[in-house]
């Protein structure tokens, strides 16, 4: 049998017996009646290959009892509750889905553990109704989306993976429910209710989907409804707007990003904000907790702990939303924060990449290399946008890459000097100078350069040529046509600077090795 469908009262007690996989009952459908997993053996596994319909009010329920104590159900399908779904009031019976989660019935988690584990992004929906969810555990890399808003009574970890809400669809986590987890792999995307029962301090675990944003807040009593989001982006308006707030004079602050952070007429709170090396800040003890205060930005917190590299600023407020980080001097760049940075090797040439959510004041980036991450290197440098909130995208080649594993850096320096260096990331090039073997000559080259090669096989027709300078920009660029037998082909340079170029072949059907060339 692939599908079992149950349309009268049934206790299945010997269906899940296989710890394999093997036996498993594929789409179960619960039209009429129910269906109780009943008293099975300790340690036996329950798993559903496909899907759990339930249409029945009656429906599907999980009564594992004194003898059954820790065994959970696995659908590895989708769950869609039309009828009525419970766990078990027992100790025993979480349930884990691995598909979507469609809530249209009664949903009674008797505190029970659910979790996500797809291997896609998995959706909850409840059509325009709120579920309430016992233990809610996010174990998913690819994510969970909310259609429809969720509550979380008991405790919300997050493995791995992120939860995307937005105000329409948002995350409640209850009155004395706990959180656990939070890091640039997992965490709220979007807007995020808490309410808090006591007053020591609470982590709301928010960010964007690549960084780890937290808010942390100590309410001064009890019972408020707090909300907070994350926002990758500059306020909308007078960011460049400071003012002298309750903590003294204000420099500036990050103009791209902000927190959204209420009370919703609830109780004062301290609140705070961290950075750590992806937000440039080079002195700490000058770090002001900012809010917006309607027409300009205000210093409304000073008490810093940690470093440079990972700290955190916050203060007593009673005026919430927008907050942000902010400067009580012309140090902490605080807005070059990099999303990410990227070495990866092709054969004998390294690809750079790195991307910058905003700029201020920034002269250039320095990229450079080391074979042990002491002695360092300069591969080049790259010219910076000034000051802009807008994200930037950056690359560059090394021509030169050493065989084995190699570490690169950046550093982004300012008009005054001032720079941040970030954390190195690694690059092997173990398959150094493979490829088709191309003759390139003349190399030093002054006004063309001429390549041939011999080719077992026709390459393709989209292939093409591109000439790269020492920062990954294509400066020159043209169809061409390598067909099987000898291949040549001259190149008109005389329009290039000076300088070290990169030769390489695009689209062919096997790899044709890239050339550094010379230009003078």
């Amino acid at each position: 049998l692939l599908c079992y469908h149950y349309t009268g009262n049934y206790n299945r007690n010997h269906e899940w017996t296989s710890t394999s996989g093997a036996g498993y009952p594929y789409n179960v459908t619960v039209s009429q009646g129910s269906i109780n997993l009943g008293h099975l053996a300790t340690g036996t596994a329950r798993q559903l290959a496909g899907d759990l319909t339930i249409f029945s009010s009656t429906g599907f329920y999980m009564d594992y009892g004194s003898d059954d104590m820790t065994q959970s159900l696995t659908v590895n399908g989708s769950v869609v509750n039309n009828g009525t779904l419970s766990l078990s009031g027992s100790v025993g019976g979480d349930l884990v889905v691995k598909g979507d989660f469609s809530q249209n019935g009664t949903f009674n988690h008797n505190s029970r553990a659910v979790t996500f584990n797809g291997s896609s992004a998995q959706n909850i929906n409840t059509t325009g109704s709120n579920v309430t969810f016992g233990y809610l555990t996010i174990n998913n890399s690819s994510g969970v989306v909310l259609g429809d808003p969720i509550t979380v009574n008991g405790g919300l970890t997050l493995t791995t993976g992120d939860i995307t809400s937005d105000v329409t669809n948002k995350l409640t986590i209850g009155s004395g429910g706990t959180l656990s987890g939070g890091s640039d792999d997992s965490h709220v995307v979007g807007p995020m209710d808490y309410i808090i029962s006591g007053t020591s301090e609470t982590t709301l675990p928010i960010g964007d989907g690549t960084r780890y944003r937290p808010v942390y807040i100590t309410p001064v009593s009890g019972g408020s409804t707090f909300t907070a989001e994350f926002k990758n982006s500059a306020y909308p308006s007078g960011t460049n707007c400071v003012n002298t707030g309750s903590s003294g004079v204000l420099d500036h602050v990050a103009p791209g990003i902000y927190w959204d952070i209420d009370n919703n007429g609830g109780a004062n709170a301290t609140i705070g904000l961290g950075w750590n090396t992806t937000i440039a800040v080079n002195a700490p003890a000058d770090m002001r907790l900012s809010h917006w205060d309607g027409s300009a930005w205000e210093a409304v917190g000073e008490t810093v702990t940690g470093t440079a590299a990972d700290g955190r600023v916050s203060g007593l407020v009673s005026s919430f939303s927008p907050f942000n980080l902010g400067s009580s001097g012309s140090g902490n760049p605080l807005p070059v924060d990099l999303l990410s940075f990227t070495a990866d090797c092709s054969h004998d040439i390294v690809d750079i990449n790195f991307s910058v959510i905003s700029q201020v004041n920034n002269d250039y980036f320095l990229v450079e290399k080391s074979k042990d991450a002491v002695e360092w290197e300069e591969v080049g440098t790259i010219e910076g946008a000034g000051t802009t909130n807008s994200q930037m995208d950056y690359s560059m080649v090394d021509g030169a890459a050493d065989h084995g594993l190699s570490y690169y850096r950046l550093t982004q320096v300012d008009y005054d000097g001032t720079s941040k260096t970030f954390a190195p990331v690694s690059s092997s090039c173990e398959s150094l100078g493979s490829g088709l073997p191309i003759e390139v000559y003349p190399n030093p080259m002054i006004n063309e350069v001429t390549f041939e090669l011999d080719l077992d096989e026709y390459q393709g027709n989209e292939v093409y040529y591109t000439i790269l300078d020492a920062r990954g920009s294509i400066v020159l660029r043209d169809n061409m046509e390598l067909s099987r037998g000898f291949n040549k082909q001259t190149i008109d340079v005389q329009n290039l600077p000076n300088g070290v170029y990169i030769l390489r072949f695009n689209n062919t059907r096997d790899h044709i090795s890239e050339k550094k060339i010379i230009k003078f």
